[in-house]
């Protein structure tokens, strides 16, 4: 009998003991917790809308949304855009010279596609904020007048004069009488990574300054066009159809890298294969004392 009571009174002990671990655990674990400074999470929606905006020509294209915080993915691409599609023109070639018979391959320049009479509308960069443009030398070549139309502008029409071409590299420079005009800022092409992020800007089939987006396929393709070869081509899969000869192909910066010059296009419209000039090659036609 003394013997089962000693054992109760044991497993009373331990259940004591038990319990007032138990409590102390639970002391120090509340206590930790109130003990420690309040964090203040804030969570916000991420807004289109942006507080901060570059202006035309910056070489930085990044921007903060509403609230301060860091700027999301469509607030970045949004600005860069912003910032670029001032300095893109429209211009109407009336009554070019057509291109001569196409070669048996699928790569051409979209204006191929026009009739004999047709006045040719394409795109161009403004690179002079005195009136320099910037386009491609085949898509102006022989015509009787030429046009520009620019982005915003209360006279936005102005008659264009060719002050310089490099038939060789399809590039020309043209020149409007206008002051003030955003400029684009150019970037190096020599330092364009297959897999790098563009944008195309330009006015596919009239629709003006459209914007697509897309990535270097290849840095340093080698094609030949109409029986002229050109080497080290900048390749993307960033939508260029009719009417964006001449544009710029914008990095992530919203510097231009390219101008979109040719498709590979065995259907005759975009296929995903498209062509830009390297923009370093337009930098030796672009040495005048005056820009």
């Amino acid at each position: 009998m003394k013997s089962l009571k000693r054992q109760t009174n044991i497993i009373i002990l331990f259940l004591v003991l038990d319990l007032f671990l138990l409590g102390t655990v639970l002391f120090f674990l509340f206590w930790y917790n109130d003990s420690r400074p309040a964090k203040n999470y804030t969570y916000q929606r991420l807004s289109t809308d942006s507080s901060i905006r570059q202006t035309a020509g910056s070489s930085s294209a990044v921007s903060q949304n509403a609230v301060g915080g860091p700027p999301s993915v469509q607030d970045s691409y949004s600005a860069i855009i912003a910032s670029v599609r001032p300095s893109v023109v429209n211009i109407e070639a009336v009554n070019p010279e057509r291109a001569g018979a196409q070669a048996a391959s699928s790569i051409y320049r979209f204006e191929n596609t026009r009739t004999p009479a047709q006045s040719l509308v394409v795109s161009g960069i403004i690179v002079g904020s005195d009136g320099y443009i910037l386009t491609n030398y085949h898509s102006i070549k022989g015509a009787e007048a030429i046009y520009v139309s620019v982005f915003g502008s209360s006279d936005s029409r102005y008659q264009a004069g060719t002050i310089k071409f490099d038939e060789g590299n399809d590039l020309a420079l043209l020149k409007i009488n206008a002051t003030g005009l955003p400029v684009a800022g150019l970037g190096d092409s020599d330092r364009v990574e297959t897999g790098d992020i563009v944008f195309a800007i330009g006015s596919p089939f009239g629709f003006e300054h459209s914007v697509s987006s897309g990535i270097i396929s290849d840095n340093k393709r080698d094609i030949i066009i109409e029986g002229r070869f050109y080497s080290n081509m900048v390749q993307t899969d960033a939508a260029i159809n009719v009417g964006n000869s001449g544009g710029p192909l914008v990095d992530i910066q919203g510097r231009v890298i390219g101008i979109n010059t040719a498709i590979w296009a065995p259907t005759g419209v975009f296929t995903g294969v498209g062509f830009a000039i390297p923009v370093n090659w337009a930098k030796n036609i672009m040495q005048l004392n005056e820009l």
